[in-house]
C-alpha cells in the first residue's frame, strides 16, 4: 500500500491494497487525481514531522471545523463478509475535543448501509503525543453502498501528522 506520503507510484489497486495516500506532486485542495484522495482545507503534505520516509500529511487546525484526509475504497471486488483492517501512523500536538464528543481527532471508516451513515473509528486521538499507529477492523456487510477511509481532524482543534496509511484484507 502506498500510505507514506512519498512520490507517487504505479497507482495500481491490488487485491489487497485498497488505499492508497502516497503522492510526490503539489497537493491541491480538492480530489488529488493521482491518488483519489480529497485533501481538506488546512491539510498539506509536508516534511517536517514525518514517520518514515520524507513526507507526511498534516492537518492544522484551530476553527473545529471537518478536516479529513478521505478516499473511496471501491465496492466492486470486496465480497459481502470480508475483514478489512485500517492502519494509519500518527502524531498529536495539542488536540482538543470540540464541544461535541465526536470533535477529536480520528482514523476511521466511513460507511453507508441501507442508507444510514455509520462510522468505525479508532479510539479517539487527544493531547499531544509521539508517533503511534492506530488500527480499525470493519466487517463489510449486506447492502454496503459507499465506503471511505477518513483521517485528520473531525472537529478538534490542534494538529494531527498521518503516516503510512494502509488497508488490507
Amino acid at each position: 500500500m502506498d500510505g507514506d506520503f512519498e512520490a507517487a507510484s504505479s497507482g495500481s489497486v491490488s487485491s489487497s491494497d485498497l488505499v492508497s495516500l502516497r503522492t510526490g506532486a503539489v497537493v491541491i485542495k480538492g480530489r488529488h487525481s493521482s491518488t483519489g484522495w480529497q485533501t481538506p482545507d488546512q491539510g498539506s503534505i509536508g516534511g517536517s514531522e514525518v514517520h518514515s520516509g520524507s513526507a507526511a500529511a498534516q492537518v492544522i487546525d484551530e476553527s473545529r471545523q471537518y478536516r479529513l484526509f478521505s478516499q473511496d475504497i471501491p465496492l466492486k471486488e470486496i465480497p459481502v463478509g470480508t475483514k478489512l483492517h485500517l492502519s494509519a501512523w500518527v502524531k498529536g500536538k495539542d488536540l482538543a475535543k470540540g464541544p461535541e464528543s465526536w470533535q477529536v481527532g480520528c482514523v476511521r471508516f466511513m460507511a453507508i448501509v441501507d442508507g444510514k451513515t455509520e462510522y468505525i473509528s479508532s479510539p479517539n486521538l487527544l493531547g499531544t503525543f509521539d508517533w503511534r499507529q492506530e488500527t480499525v477492523e470493519f466487517i463489510v456487510p449486506e447492502k454496503l453502498r459507499k465506503l471511505s477511509v477518513q483521517v485528520g481532524s473531525n472537529g478538534a482543534s490542534g494538529t494531527v501528522w498521518i503516516d503510512e496509511v494502509d488497508v488490507s484484507r
